[in-house]
């Protein structure tokens, strides 16, 4: 999944952050969330584009105990643990600019 943040361009910059990978950084020391920047994909490296992957279970395992295909956001937080904390991360930080 490609996320971005785009909209907030003005407001990184005034942060000091020119380019996807220095806030790919920033966000993994600080966040603890793993982002690859857009400009390893041949973006421009000012685009604050990002390459999101959700890896965090066994997909046998967690579709079988949960037949009902229910998948709120309860559902995650029990299944995959880490992609609710980084989500919740990425919002924490979304929510300072």
């Amino acid at each position: 999944m490609m996320i971005g943040f785009e909209k907030h361009k003005k407001q990184l910059k005034k942060l000091g952050f020119l380019t996807s990978k220095q806030l790919a950084d920033y966000l993994l020391d600080t966040y603890s969330a793993a982002l690859l920047p857009a400009s390893d994909f041949y973006f421009n490296k000012d685009e604050f584009w990002f390459r999101l992957a959700f890896v965090d279970f066994n997909e046998k395992k967690t579709l079988k105990k949960n037949s009902q295909l229910n998948f709120d956001k309860s559902f995650v937080k029990k299944n995959c643990p880490n992609v609710f904390y980084g989500v919740e991360k990425l919002k924490e930080f979304a929510f300072t600019l």
